[in-house]
């Protein structure tokens, strides 16, 4: 999986999509998902192409050079796993799932489009709400000094009307 292809935004917010549930599935529980059908295959390769990319990053690009040679040997795979880690394959899923949790799940929402669009939505909302409540306040302003000047006419009408009486 790792040298299959690069890991892309797109892989990203799948792992994202895949790991919102807060559920952890473990190594034997992907094989399930494999069986399900395309939907949960997808799933299954985008939790499993994580999870390898993240024991390649911790353990180095050899891991699978370790492991695979103990298996071919007939070494069942969690000690083959374990000698090469130093960790159980299940310990190492729940290692995985607790570095994941914050980078898959809140950095990728938080910096996705839709949090990026909806941040803007949100922005243009307030400063068109800013922007009528500024036009009332003039509105309100003009209509005050209206009066004035509507009160300062009507007084010099007046005056005109005593004056020529």
């Amino acid at each position: 999986m790792a040298a299959a292809r690069r890991w892309t935004v797109a892989d990203r917010g799948r792992l994202v999509v895949e790991m919102i549930p807060g559920r952890r599935i473990g190594p034997g529980e992907l094989d399930e998902l494999f069986r399900r059908g395309e939907g949960p295959a997808r799933g299954a390769y985008t939790l499993s192409g994580a999870f390898v990319r993240d024991l390649l990053r911790r353990h180095g690009p050899r891991l699978p050079s370790r492991i695979l040679p103990e298996v071919g040997g007939g070494m069942p795979f969690d000690e083959a796993f374990r000698r090469a880690t130093g960790e159980s394959p299940s310990g190492a899923a729940d290692a995985f799932y607790r570095r994941e949790n914050i980078w898959s799940r809140w950095v990728p929402l938080l910096t996705s489009t839709f949090t990026v669009w909806t941040g803007i939505s949100l922005l243009a909302l307030w400063a068109i709400r800013r922007r009528r409540a500024r036009d009332a306040r003039r509105k309100e302003e003009w209509a005050r000094e209206e009066a004035v000047h509507e009160a300062i006419e009507s007084g010099r009408r007046w005056n005109r009307k005593s004056l020529d009486n």
